[in-house]
């Protein structure tokens, strides 16, 4: 009993020093950013319904990023994940139609897909041994080229009211999305910081060698990465598809940097064997924030993409920085 009290305590210790860090790290610079937007937009920005759609917003980049931070966290990157959305929303689109089938088969058609895309990329960085870089910018091209090939460019619509119910429905008042995105924080979370399989994605992305001599399975444990990865997608694949109530090939185009760019700034390290993903949702927040803010204050679409090139190198450069401080 004493040990298990001892356990629970320093459980508690933990998730306090997590919060206060997340805090110190984030929160002035959010409350900074949030407090600007507020005077600037006369208080619009700070409203419940703004902030909901805000959440709602990043909702998919949030699902994305916890399956890049599991990849990265390993020592890889996965620049496939935009292109696994798309292909995953043409075939999900395609089995949402009312009167065809039970929403179970696009939700389970849209977790397979994105699962065996994953599995794809992770058995040819282990097993093969080529580079992440190539692989996944290669199958960025052939998943995007199928997603185009079953639609030949054209949008796939009319859904069941249950399938568009997942990413523009409400429970209690909160859009869906939402719940989606909580619930998948906490099964990442759970998987990397209460599993001996999230030990093992630390232990090869901090020292692959270093895991090798202790025992562990570095390929299934990449494998198992880049799957999870890409079952991730294919989650937000369908959030996204739901949403906007249409099947596209080109959905995802442009998402895999916004994930990417979300872990990095919620301090994944690019090198491996560091990140944490309730960092990452704090990162995918920001970068919620600052779009958002950017709408409302009708900034240019054009500079838009500018300020999120620039959020993105400079969260690159700082983790660069980092790094070499601690060499």
């Amino acid at each position: 009993m004493k040990g298990e009290r001892t356990v629970e305590k320093r459980r508690e210790r933990n998730t306090k020093k997590t919060l206060l860090d997340i805090y110190s790290k984030y929160g002035i610079i959010l409350i900074l950013i949030m407090a600007f937007l507020t005077i600037r937009t006369g208080g619009t920005f700070i409203g419940k319904n703004n902030l909901l759609n805000i959440l709602k917003q990043i909702a998919c980049i949030g699902v994305l990023a916890c399956g890049q931070t599991a990849v990265i966290i390993a020592g890889g990157m996965d620049l496939s994940v935009g292109s696994i959305v798309s292909l995953v929303s043409v075939l999900v689109a395609s089995t949402a139609h009312p009167g065809d089938f039970p929403l179970i088969v696009p939700i389970m058609v849209g977790l397979l897909t994105g699962l065996v895309c994953g599995l794809i990329n992770g058995l040819a960085v282990a097993k093969l041994k080529i580079p992440p870089f190539i692989v996944t910018m290669s199958t960025m091209t052939i998943f995007a080229g199928i997603a185009l090939l079953i639609t030949k460019g054209t949008p796939i619509n009319h859904f069941s009211d249950a399938f568009n119910f997942i990413g523009g429905g409400k429970l209690l008042g909160i859009p869906a999305p939402i719940f989606v995105l909580l619930l998948v924080v906490l099964l990442s979370w759970f998987l990397m910081r209460k599993t001996t399989l999230g030990y093992h994605i630390i232990s090869v992305g901090g020292n692959e060698n270093a895991a090798k001599m202790a025992g562990i399975n570095t390929v299934f444990t990449k494998i198992v990465a880049y799957s999870f990865c890409g079952l991730m997608s294919g989650v937000g694949g369908i959030l996204l598809t739901s949403r906007v109530q249409s099947g596209l090939a080109n959905l995802g185009d442009g998402l895999q940097m916004e994930a990417i760019a979300a872990a990095v700034i919620g301090g994944t390290s690019l090198s491996g064997g560091k990140g944490n993903v309730l960092y990452t949702i704090v990162g995918a927040c920001i970068i919620g924030v600052i779009n958002n803010g950017m709408d409302l204050l009708r900034v240019n679409m054009y500079w838009q993409d500018i300020v999120s090139g620039v959020v993105i190198m400079l969260a690159v450069f700082l983790d660069i920085q980092k790094n070499r401080g601690n060499q």
